[in-house]
């Protein structure tokens, strides 16, 4: 007996420890999400400053939607950069208010790790004072092939600080802009297309998917398509990656244009489309002039 109770204090002991291990593991495997504001302090000569969205993350995101907030009482919102970006595909990178920026998108790559920069958010100072830089909203998604949403998440706001403190460039936790006149550098280098290819809509059989990828050194670019179903071109539009057009669509021209005006353009065309409406055409014609022709004889022998 006395052997038996020994055992049984061991294996009491063992399913406790047992326990207690499943708990810290199940704690441990807990997905943790981070998004933050991360600051780059400007030129001393230059209004504009530069706000990296960034997140940390130890299980593998795929997607992104947020709302960043900004004081647009101190700041003027001048433009995105998408360079160095974890974010390969955009939904979204609007202002939707007066100061409300919406982030959308996600990438083919999954990210886990830490300092992932999701967009950086190009500012002009315009009055002297302190506010606070928020996410409004912030919700990304597991690279499980579900959609999952990671429901571990944290939101770091940042204060930004609008003085004539005279700083040199470097990172910090606040940001500090000074109020002197803008030197705007001269860009003459046209952006450079990397990626340019068409695939099938997975969903939508009637359209296909224009995938591009873009760089420039100013980091601030534009894209813009035109695409014609017959012999016309449609107007230019604004577009994000990937673009859905449809597959009645025979050609496409596509430029992206930086901040300064340089653009880079691309063209696809796709024969076998307008081939079977050529030829459709060439039959309705022939067969109007053959109604005329006969219209004309009946007259004729009269």
């Amino acid at each position: 007996m006395k052997v038996l109770r020994i055992y049984l204090k061991i294996l009491k002991i063992f399913f406790i420890g047992f326990a207690a291990l499943i708990v810290f593991v199940g704690f441990q495997a807990k997905a943790k999400t981070v998004f933050y504001f991360d600051g780059l302090q400007p030129d001393k000569k230059s209004l504009e400053f530069v706000v990296y969205v960034r997140v940390d993350s130890d299980k593998p995101l795929n997607a992104y939607d947020l709302i960043v907030q900004y004081p647009n009482n101190l700041i003027r919102f001048k433009r995105v950069d998408t360079n160095n970006s974890i974010v390969n595909i955009w939904k979204r990178t609007d202002v939707s208010s007066e100061n409300e920026i919406v982030l959308q998108g996600g990438s083919a790559q999954p990210f886990m790790g830490e300092r992932g920069q999701i967009i950086a958010l190009i500012f002009e100072a315009v009055k002297n004072g302190q506010d606070n830089f928020i996410f409004k909203k912030a919700a990304a998604y597991l690279a499980d092939g579900k959609g999952t949403l990671a429901d571990d998440i944290e939101m770091k706001s940042v204060p930004v600080y609008i003085s004539q403190i005279k700083l040199e460039g470097e990172m910090n936790a606040g940001l500090v802009v000074q109020e002197t006149p803008a030197i705007i550098k001269e860009d003459k280098t046209p952006p450079q297309i990397l990626t340019f290819k068409i695939a099938d809509n997975p969903f939508n059989e009637k359209e296909r998917f224009l995938i591009f990828e873009t760089k420039d050194n100013s980091g601030s670019m534009k894209h813009f398509v035109r695409t014609k179903k017959w012999f016309t071109w449609n107007q230019w539009y604004e577009i994000n990656n990937p673009f859905a057009f449809s597959k009645n669509v025979w050609a496409l021209e596509f430029v992206v244009v930086d901040n300064f005006g340089n653009g880079t353009t691309k063209k696809l065309n796709f024969y076998n489309i307008i081939a079977p409406k050529i030829i459709f055409l060439i039959f309705i014609i022939s067969l109007v002039g053959l109604l005329i022709k006969i219209g004309y004889n009946k007259i004729k022998k009269r």
